[in-house]
C-alpha cells in the first residue's frame, strides 16, 4: 500500500512550531516546561518519530556531513532555559558545532531525521527562520510500510526472520502508520464493532452533556 497523498503533502510541509498554551492537555510535562509543541501536519513531532521508527527496514551507516532543512529534524524542546539560550546564540549567528542525527526515508516523503543531539538548537534555527542547519548524519534507515501490519488494536512488525511480532498501540500512533502506508488488516466485523461502540460513547456524551447544561 502506497502512502497516502494527502498526508504525504501534510508532511512534506515539514514542522511548525506553536505556543503552547496554559490549559493544553499535555500528557508529556515537556511541552508545557519547553512552551513550545512541535508538530508534523497535524501530529505531535514525537508520536511521528516515535511510529515512523516501527518501519525502519535496513539502510547504511556511513557518516556524512551536509546542511539539511530544520523543519524535516523530528525535534521537540524539553526545556526553555537551553531553547532560549539556543534561539539568542542563532540570533546572533554564534554556531555551536554540527548536530549529530539519524536519516529516515520513506518513498513519498522528504527526507526527515532523529536527532542524537542537538535538539534544542534544531528548534532554534526553526524559531528564526533558518532553511538550513549543519549536521552529521549518521547513516540512513530505509523505511518500509510492508514490514508491518494492522489487525485491530495491534500493530504486528516483522522480526526480520520471517515473523512478526505483535505490539499494542495506541489510536494516533496507528492513524500515522496508515498514513505512512501500513496496511490494516483488521477484519470487517471488528471495524464495524468499534465504529458501533464509538457511536454508543458519542450518543452518552451528548445525553451528559444536555443533562449537565
Amino acid at each position: 500500500m502506497a502512502i497516502d497523498a494527502a498526508f504525504s503533502s501534510q508532511i512534506g510541509l515539514g514542522i511548525r512550531d506553536q505556543i503552547v498554551s496554559e490549559d493544553f492537555a499535555a500528557t508529556n510535562d515537556d511541552y508545557k516546561r519547553a512552551g513550545i509543541i512541535a508538530k508534523i501536519g497535524p501530529y505531535l513531532v514525537d508520536d511521528f518519530a516515535y511510529a515512523i521508527k516501527f518501519l525502519a527496514d535496513g539502510g547504511s551507516s556511513e557518516t556524512i556531513k551536509r546542511d539539511i532543512n530544520p523543519r524535516h529534524v523530528l525535534a521537540q524542546a524539553w526545556n526553555i532555559n537551553r531553547l532560549e539560550a539556543a534561539t539568542q546564540r542563532a540570533r546572533e549567528n554564534v554556531f555551536d558545532g554540527p548536530i549529530r542525527v539519524v536519516g529516515l526515508r520513506l518513498a513519498g516523503l522528504p527526507d526527515l531525521y532523529l536527532v542524537i543531539d542537538g535538539m534544542h538548537r534544531t528548534v532554534a534555527a526553526r524559531l528564526v527562520g533558518r532553511s538550513f542547519i549543519t549536521a552529521e548524519v549518521r547513516g540512513y534507515w530505509l523505511c518500509n510500510p510492508a514490514c508491518a501490519v494492522i489487525r485491530g488494536r495491534f500493530l504486528h512488525v516483522s522480526d526480520g526472520y520471517g515473523g512478526f511480532q505483535r505490539r499494542q498501540r495506541d489510536k494516533e500512533v496507528m492513524n500515522i502508520l496508515r498514513g505512512l502506508g501500513v496496511v490494516d488488516h483488521t477484519p470487517i466485523i471488528w471495524k464495524s464493532l468499534r465504529s458501533g461502540l464509538i457511536s454508543v460513547q458519542n450518543w452518552y456524551r451528548k445525553v451528559a452533556n444536555l443533562i449537565a447544561s
